[in-house]
């Protein structure tokens, strides 16, 4: 009899994790900012900085892509990508 409580104890443990991650944002969305002291760039000089945003809009999703240069000049590009689902 122990050991059926046990395990049922053990089926609602896990079946409340599997439902926490399920229950998770996608682990794209958010704001990834480059390492260039840890980063290779081939050939040239390599950016100052380089941000990606991505956000989930509707049924896609939108991304913010910001580079600052090794000049200082900096440069933004957006892009939605339709159907993708998290």
């Amino acid at each position: 009899m122990r050991s059926l409580i046990r395990l049922l104890a053990l089926a609602v443990v896990l079946a409340l994790t599997y439902m926490g991650v399920m229950a998770q944002p996608d682990p794209l969305v958010g704001t990834w900012k480059l390492n260039v002291t840890k980063s290779r760039v081939t050939p040239g000089p390599p950016p100052k900085a380089l941000t990606l945003v991505y956000e989930l809009a509707g049924q896609g999703l939108r991304a913010t892509i910001t580079v600052v240069n090794s000049d200082g000049s900096q440069r933004t590009s957006h892009y939605t990508a339709m159907g993708v689902s998290p």
